[in-house]
């Protein structure tokens, strides 16, 4: 029997979690999802939140969890779902 030497592949997906709700502002956490993969057999995965998106009447702001500074378009960019909630305009790509 021939083993699949298939080399494992690694995708790196960007996704917005479950809205929380905090009085009046609206939180999105964005998640970082990490999975190694050969053929059709699932290896591994790896998640971990990178950044939150705080949207309230004021205005939105990103807060980053890993220590550097973050612009909203920013978040947009990397988790596109958010967009259509969110009050900053579309960035161009």
């Amino acid at each position: 029997m021939v083993k699949d030497r298939r080399l494992p592949r690694i995708k790196k997906h960007i996704l917005a979690g479950k809205e929380i709700q905090a009085g009046d502002r609206a939180i999105h956490p964005i998640i970082e999802v990490l999975v190694m993969a050969a053929g059709d057999d699932l290896l591994g995965f790896r998640s971990r939140p990178i950044a939150l998106l705080i949207i309230e009447p004021g205005g939105e702001y990103a807060f980053s969890l890993e220590g550097e500074q973050m612009a909203v378009d920013e978040i947009y960019s990397l988790a596109s779902s958010l967009k259509d909630i969110g009050q900053c305009p579309p960035t161009e790509q």
